[in-house]
């Protein structure tokens, strides 16, 4: 690896310093998978050796990181355990791949969370642990060093890897991996800008305070709450019932087309919403219920409700990235609507979603999916480039954060992530399900890669057991999810 290849772009420093898990699941009964697994990723390293790497501490700017030198091999990356005697693969199914049936702690790889301060941080870890008629393949992957899609590349590359006669890679495109092009666009609107070090929060560029804002607010030392049950579920939408819902929703924009509001509750005439895709209807649905179900009953407070939103920039960056760029690409946008319309739509007393919505319900869902479509459009290559000339401007990165002003809800979409078609060989075949390791925290809704039978749309999300209590008595929810009883 070259010097330049240690290099991590603005967008990494920013990211959590942290990691994301991901649980594939087969029906395949053969000791034979881990075999197969690690000689393919004993391929995958030599086209990509930062595997070996971990992420370290750089001096410049102060709370930046990079790669380390590779100081690991093949067999520290993953590793094989043995649940059969406790897990079935019939079981799981049966019940929909219940995040709780995934919580014990051997599922883990090791290696990733307690590395002692100052050592290198593990970029990746995998573990394969066999059940009864099939196997968990759980990674853990480097939140500073990838997001979503650059998992997915990555996935695609190891699961060619492993087949019997891999696909040629005989050499990965070097622009996969390239970070310079974040780099030079940083440098080059610093340099037209005439940035210089920035201190404050007022000389944050306007165009970028709904990326990148400081956090210039000292750390308070809070007590630790009480102990709370959280419930983890995934909860099933119907792909053809969100496609047609999309459909009627165009429609109706098609003739009255809405003008989203801004950050600060404005409505913007210039730039009218005309077009909302399956993700906007999904994403608004699960607003509406999130809002619904944190609410205490009086909507009198905070006019507007925000949610943050991820953007993968890969195409929205000019020059564009590589589809398949493999390191972080993500950037932050946040939808803002009125909270009242959020609570109407999932509102006990709302009746209008028992069958097919009425044309004023019709409505609310529009604005809501509408301001969704708007915030995404809002992230642009000069705000992307303003973004990343400010951060590198700073003495202290740590002091920026990847996440805009607001006190809403966050939703991720993980559906992008073509799981159900990588096909990692004969003897392996194909993930049936992408599950999350149980967790024992408030998670606001992920929605999974699409379902194998490309017939569901699955969203895990946690909340203590009021809150998704109400979360599932929201009115769009019970019309258009179901769910398994079993958590």
């Amino acid at each position: 690896m070259s010097c330049a290849a240690y290099d991590l772009s603005p967008i990494d420093w920013l990211m959590p310093r942290g990691y994301f898990d991901q649980v594939f699941i087969f029906p395949v009964d053969n000791a034979i998978v881990f075999t197969i697994l690690r000689r393919g990723l004993n391929r995958l390293v030599e086209y990509l050796p930062y595997l070996l790497s971990g992420v370290v501490d750089q001096n410049s700017p102060s709370g930046s990181v990079r790669l380390s030198t590779p100081f690991q091999t093949v067999d520290d990356l993953i590793s094989l355990g043995d649940c059969s005697a406790m897990l079935s693969y019939s079981t799981l199914a049966a019940a929909g791949f219940p995040p709780s049936a995934l919580n014990s702690p051997t599922l883990r790889p090791s290696g990733t969370i307690q590395a002692p301060r100052g050592d290198p941080e593990a970029v990746f870890r995998a573990k394969v642990t066999l059940i009864e008629g099939g196997f968990l393949l759980c990674m853990i992957f480097h939140h500073s060093v990838t997001d979503i899609i650059g998992v997915q590349a990555l996935l695609k590359l190891w699961a060619k890897c492993c087949q019997t006669d891999p696909v040629s890679i005989t050499q990965v495109d070097i622009s996969w991996t390239d970070r310079s092009l974040l780099h030079k666009s940083a440098a080059a609107v610093a340099a037209a800008e005439k940035f210089s070090k920035l201190k404050t929060i007022s000389q944050l560029p306007e165009t970028a305070p709904a990326l990148i804002p400081l956090q210039d607010q000292p750390q308070l030392i809070i007590s630790p709450p009480p102990a709370i049950h959280y419930e983890t579920r995934i909860f099933n939408f119907s792909l053809r019932d969100m496609v047609s819902l999309k459909a009627r929703i165009n429609e109706y924009l098609s003739t009255k087309p809405y003008a989203a509001v801004d950050s600060s509750g404005h409505e913007n005439d210039e730039e009218h919403v005309v077009w909302i895709s399956t993700g906007d209807v999904l994403a608004g649905i699960l607003w509406s219920a999130t809002v619904w179900a944190e609410s205490d009953g009086d909507r009198s407070d905070h006019v507007y409700a925000t949610a943050r939103i991820p953007v993968n920039i890969r195409s929205k960056h000019q020059p564009p990235l590589p589809p398949d760029y493999l390191g972080a690409a993500v950037l932050m946008t946040t939808a803002t609507t009125l909270r009242a319309t959020l609570l109407s739509l999932s509102h006990e007393n709302n009746r209008r979603f028992s069958a097919d919505c009425d044309e004023a319900a019709l409505e609310a869902l529009a604005r809501v999916c509408a301001a969704v479509r708007k915030a995404i459009k809002r992230v642009t290559n000069s705000q992307i480039g303003q973004a990343l000339a400010y951060t590198i401007c700073q003495s202290d990165v740590g002091r920026l954060r990847l996440s805009p002003h607001h006190r809403g809800i966050s939703i991720v979409s993980w559906a992008c992530e073509d799981v159900d078609n990588l096909d990692w060989g004969k003897e392996i075949g194909h993930c049936v399900a992408v599950r999350i390791l149980n967790v024992k925290a408030k998670r606001y809704p992920i929605i999974l890669p699409c379902s194998q039978d490309g017939e569901r749309l699955e969203v895990v999300a946690s909340f203590d057991q009021p809150i998704m209590s109400k979360f599932q008595e929201s009115k769009l929810i019970k019309r258009y999810c179901t769910w398994n009883q079993t958590r």
